[in-house]
């Protein structure tokens, strides 16, 4: 069992959220889902297949180039916000410094920290 959850728009088959019974997962459902998918979108006439943020594994063995996105975050000066933004901001920056793997293993150990009611 797979399920993938996306749109086209544009001429653009954007690749949002994928996703199989992990019973199934020897049998590669997500991989082929994919691939059926990136398939419908060329029989489509889409120009572009579309794979959105994030730097999985998966979506390097399909890519044929790469974009990059930037937030901006602003805050008003002295607004109770400015200090957290400012802390996230250089806590994104230095992880963005590690080497690959490292930046891979915090990604799944924060994935699965859930915030406190």
């Amino acid at each position: 069992m797979a399920g993938w959850y996306g749109y086209s728009i544009g001429g653009r088959y954007c690749f949002y959220l994928p996703g199989f019974d992990p019973a199934h997962g020897h049998l590669g459902v997500g991989t082929r889902l994919m691939i059926h998918t990136i398939e419908r979108a060329a029989s489509e006439g889409v120009s572009t297949y579309d794979f959105l943020s994030g730097d999985e594994d998966y979506k390097r063995r399909f890519e044929t180039g790469r974009r990059f996105t930037h937030s901006l975050l602003i805050t008003r000066r002295r607004h109770p916000a400015q200090p957290a933004a400012a802390g996230l901001a250089a806590l994104i920056r230095a992880a963005r410094r590690l080497p690959a793997p490292l930046r891979s293993h915090g990604r799944r150990a924060l994935g699965s920290v859930r915030p406190s009611a």
